[in-house]
């Protein structure tokens, strides 16, 4: 409808075909099975040698965010991979490679965020293998989000496991807070990432201009445990809060956290490109839970009282864990608003430094006392072009946040592994 279908599909259908079709052309050394969780190789041309295995969790038909990352990294990077989805996998008491899987085959094994985020998945992955991960002899990378959850357990797998390169969307200054260098040591290899990036398809999209679409404002919130503080809290709570603002004030909207609500693969895009603007907060959490303290802690409170609030939560156990690590940063939903030239209503917030208040989005307190000068931005069409034309110009246009870019510099870091590891 919107221009963008067939430019999205293109990289579902890519990302199927290497998990489903592909095998039958892979490298004799591979061992391939109808086992879905078996490795598929990506079909590009390479000008590396080395082969990389990377090991996910996705649905290849789920969230678009997670589908562009791995898409848009293999088929740019130099090297060679080697896909092994778990998700179509039978698992219980963690994620498991597959034991007909050979590590000794690849030069590399990158594990994906979508298998890092609990410490009990990373540990389960090789139980089956004959070489274990602490045992392999290529590079080691691991990609990692949501460093707020079990950070300690994280660290001590690095360690333990001794790897090469880590990927962490964890903000430059705070690196050392998540990792220290006594506990991982001085070789691992460390690369600032954020969380997404704009791909090729997100820079091929057609939609309406703001004056032609339907709703004024939309959101798909999340509903997360509240041990994660009142950054996750907040996730839903702008969706209803602003939901009473557009019935007080007349305005259209489509606003839910409700899971079966959300939108998976191009229908997210289409969703976007019928709004004229959507909510959002900063990604990350407000408290970094090292050794799983407020987790408990939040799950002893609950089982006493079952009824109690946020707020409750806040004021007997969260408040004195908030803010603790400042873990806070842009979501990939913010690069795909500026790329659909919707507006952003954003919380108060740093957004990595690269979406700033008032150029490319319009700023709302969290007490909402500037809501009247909210609503009057909103309303001013001419004021909602400029800052959509901005943020599209400044930073959906800017290389420096295109996927080339990203894998670019990984490939560059990867390589300085290799060679670190045989020096010529």
């Amino acid at each position: 409808m919107f221009g963008v279908k067939t430019k999205l599909k293109s990289t579902y259908s890519r990302l199927r075909n290497s998990f489903l079709h592909a095998r039958i052309k892979a490298p004799a050394p591979v061992p391939f099975s109808t086992d879905q969780t078996m490795p598929r190789p990506v079909e590009k041309r390479s000008v590396a040698s080395e082969r990389i295995l990377m090991v996910a969790y996705f649905d290849p038909a789920g969230i678009s965010t997670i589908v562009e990352n791995i898409g848009s990294w293999t088929s740019l990077s130099k090297y060679k991979f080697d896909i092994v989805n778990l998700f179509e996998g039978k698992h219980t008491n963690g994620l498991e490679l597959p034991p007909a899987l050979e590590l000794r085959h690849y030069d590399a094994i990158l594990l994906h965020c979508t298998v890092a985020y609990n410490p009990i998945n990373l540990r389960a992955l090789d139980r089956s293998l004959k070489t274990k991960i602490r045992n392999f002899r290529g590079i080691k990378i691991l990609m990692k989000q949501d460093e707020h959850f079990r950070t300690n357990e994280i660290v001590e797998y690095i360690s333990s496991r001794h790897f090469d390169v880590l990927l962490t969307v964890a903000d430059k200054s705070m690196i050392e807070h998540f990792y220290p260098p006594k506990k991982i040591g001085t070789k691992l290899k460390i690369y600032h990432a954020l969380t997404g990036y704009i791909s090729d398809e997100m820079l091929n999209q057609h939609f309406p201009p703001l004056s032609e679409r339907p709703i004024d404002v939309g959101y798909r919130g999340s509903i997360q445990g509240w041990q994660l503080g009142r950054l996750a809290y907040e996730k839903r709570e702008i969706g209803d809060r602003f939901s009473e603002v557009c019935r007080s004030q007349g305005l259209s909207f489509d606003i839910s956290s409700r899971w079966e609500d959300r939108f998976s693969g191009q229908d997210w895009f289409q969703f976007l490109g019928r709004l004229k603007a959507v909510l959002g907060v900063e990604s990350g959490s407000s408290i970094v839970d090292f050794d799983g303290t407020v987790e408990i802690a939040c799950a002893d409170y609950l089982k006493k009282n079952p009824a109690a609030t946020f707020e409750d939560f806040q004021e007997n156990i969260l408040k004195k864990f908030d803010e603790n690590v400042h873990y806070k940063t842009i979501s990939p939903r913010h690069f795909e608003a500026a790329a659909t030239k919707t507006v952003q209503i954003l919380y108060e917030g740093h957004y990595s430094g690269i979406f700033k208040p008032d150029r490319h989005y319009i700023s709302l307190k969290r007490d909402y006392s500037n809501i009247a000068d909210v609503i009057e931005k909103l309303r001013d069409l001419e004021f909602c072009k400029r800052i959509t034309e901005t943020a599209y110009n400044e930073i959906v246009l800017n290389p420096k946040y295109h996927y080339k870019n990203f894998v670019t510099e990984v490939d560059e870091l990867i390589g300085s592994a290799f060679t670190a590891r045989n020096p010529k």
